[in-house]
């Protein structure tokens, strides 16, 4: 096969990318973590997403600082984001292919 048609990755992924899929997450979650029972496991689950949303973009961040992809947080994000995929807001990129 010709190098001309190997398959090519795709594009790196960047903050920006990052931060829609986060603030989409938490514009999803947040109402929910705050109506849920204070003390209750629904409102200790929900904000444990809402912690591993700030962990994932922070690994993000750090990543692309030292010249790193950060596709598999990105991966992370969507695969969660996933769940809303019926949602106006829900970007046409983080369908599975």
């Amino acid at each position: 096969m010709p190098q001309s048609d190997a398959c090519t990755p795709p594009p790196a992924k960047s903050m920006d990318d990052i931060d829609k899929v986060v603030d989409f997450i938490r514009a999803r979650v947040r109402p929910l973590r705050d109506s849920a029972s204070p003390n209750s496991d629904q409102e200790r689950a929900l904000q444990a997403l809402l912690d591993l949303l700030i962990m994932l973009r922070v690994s993000a961040q750090e990543g692309i600082k030292r010249g790193d992809d950060p596709s598999m947080q990105h991966f992370y994000l969507v695969t969660s984001a996933r769940q809303w995929r019926g949602h106006p807001d829900f970007l046409p990129e983080w369908r599975l292919p």
